[in-house]
């Protein structure tokens, strides 16, 4: 069961979605897919009163800071994937390339708050972690975050 999401009013959020099968959706027509993504971002706006503070679109994926003036960032999120999707699709057919079943990946919408500058997750407990403060493990079994060589779960490190 998955834990209670408190949205708070006036709270800012960050926002992060893929694409599904993280394939290149956002590259082929950029200037039209992020200059279209960016009307629908003002239309969510205006419609359910969320501020964007910045969006950086990337190839496979997006990042998007939000602040909602009201308990509705499920609304506005459902919105704007909902509608640059339908967007994303007629643009790539229109140019001639093959519309993806889905554009977003269908895993769970993460949306961290932000709290002084530093985005915090809410883990299983409830307790809000500062990201960057958990030990990540890279794909070699080294902590990602600390560069420290230590092996992981008893594999090897790989040093150079």
């Amino acid at each position: 069961m998955t834990a209670t999401r408190i949205i708070a009013p006036g709270g800012t959020y960050a926002i992060t979605r893929r694409c599904a099968f993280r394939k290149l959706f956002l590259t082929p027509l950029s200037e039209v897919i992020h200059d279209g993504m960016l009307y629908i971002l003002g239309q969510a706006g205006t419609k359910y009163r969320v501020r964007l503070h910045h969006e950086v679109i990337l190839p496979n994926h997006g990042h998007w800071c939000v602040t909602p003036t009201e308990a509705n960032l499920p609304e506005f999120t459902e919105y704007f994937f909902g509608e640059t999707s339908k967007f994303i699709k007629v643009a790539l057919a229109e140019h001639g390339f093959e519309p993806p079943e889905k554009v977003w990946d269908g895993d769970a919408l993460r949306s961290d708050e932000v709290v002084g500058g530093v985005p915090v997750v809410v883990v299983a407990g409830g307790a809000p972690t500062p990201r960057g403060l958990r030990s990540r493990r890279d794909r070699r079994g080294q902590e990602a975050s600390r560069g420290s060589t230590r092996p992981a779960r008893g594999r090897p490190a790989l040093v150079d």
